[in-house]
């Protein structure tokens, strides 16, 4: 949990770095630890996609 959480913050601070995620749709349908959970990790995706330096796609399923 610990390096997790020092990726997400080494993310945000390192602007000149580009980051790429391709993030396969049925992931994103799929429905692990609850509504709550899942709220979560997509708002926390949403936000990210949002930095300037960060490209989230989706690959269709």
């Amino acid at each position: 949990m610990q390096n997790r959480l020092a990726r997400q913050a080494l993310m945000r601070k390192r602007t000149t770095t580009l980051y790429s995620f391709l993030v396969y749709e049925a992931a994103l349908r799929t429905n692990i630890g609850g509504p709550e959970v899942m709220r979560a990790q997509l708002f926390h995706m949403l936000e990210s996609s949002q930095l300037p330096h960060v490209t989230l796609q989706v690959l269709p399923m």
